[in-house]
């Protein structure tokens, strides 16, 4: 008989003034829980006013890790507010394949933000894994959400992980990321390249230079995006359990 291994979660539910102990979920498994709240996979269907997720690292002492997410928690809620990307990269074509050659990247949006949002975003949900702590920040709102929880291993692919969402009123893009060490940085990994699709929707500029003869081909591809993009919403998130992937969607209004 196979030997089963138990794996310990710990859900808190955190309201102003008090923490409070709502569930521990026991797994029978011999991996890693893949268990996540319906607020971090479906956050686009939350009715609350600024929600923003942030990360952290599950850190020894507890007060510590749900510092560091309030603190990301802020920082994303500002890009989200108002995010100016500068990317150009190059690739070279030539008959014996496709080469990249090199990208600069450039991020700009407005830090104040980052403080100020400390003054009016309050924590309504964490959740716990073994080595990464999400936390649910919003405005206002929320006060009497009923937090359910989902085995990602156990949702189908979402369609919107192969067939990006159109619209006549919002832009839509997905990002993916590989798995980190840190699973935190895979999910903000994510959503950083979904930031990327978005602005290369929104606006790209190809410059291409061809040179041809009769013993060779070759072109050489600029791809030049600036732009800004403002009230950015994060909709859902999905992780390919057996690929260790993982998928964020976005939207931006038009």
């Amino acid at each position: 008989m196979k030997s089963t291994k138990q794996n310990k979660i710990s859900i808190k539910l955190l309201l102003p003034g008090k923490t409070l102990m709502i569930a521990y979920l026991l797994l029978i498994g011999t991996g890693n829980a893949q268990i996540y709240p319906n607020w971090f996979l479906n956050q686009g269907n939350l009715s609350c006013k600024g929600a923003v997720v942030g990360y952290a690292n599950n850190y020894f002492h507890q007060d510590s890790s749900l510092a560091e997410a309030k603190r990301n928690g802020c920082w994303n809620y500002a890009v989200n507010q108002e995010l100016q990307i500068d990317f150009k990269q190059a690739f070279w074509l030539t008959e014996g394949g496709n080469y990249w050659m090199g990208a600069k990247k450039n991020l700009n949006f407005d830090t104040s933000m980052v403080k100020l949002s400390e003054s009016f975003l309050k924590v309504m949900h964490s959740f716990f894994t073994p080595n990464l702590v999400v936390i649910l920040l919003t405005k206002k709102g929320c006060t009497s959400l009923k937090t359910h929880y989902s085995n990602i291993s156990q949702i189908p692919p979402p369609p919107w992980t192969t067939t990006t969402p159109s619209s006549s009123r919002n832009y839509f893009a997905t990002g993916s990321s590989p798995h980190y060490y840190y699973e935190k940085d895979s999910w903000l990994k994510a959503e950083e390249n979904a930031h990327f699709n978005l602005a290369r929707q929104v606006f790209i500029k190809i410059q291409s230079l061809q040179k041809k003869s009769t013993r060779e081909s070759q072109q050489i591809t600029n791809e030049e995006v600036s732009v800004t993009l403002r009230n950015v919403q994060v909709m859902a998130r999905w992780k390919n359990v057996k690929n260790n992937v993982y998928y964020v969607l976005i939207k931006m209004p038009k």
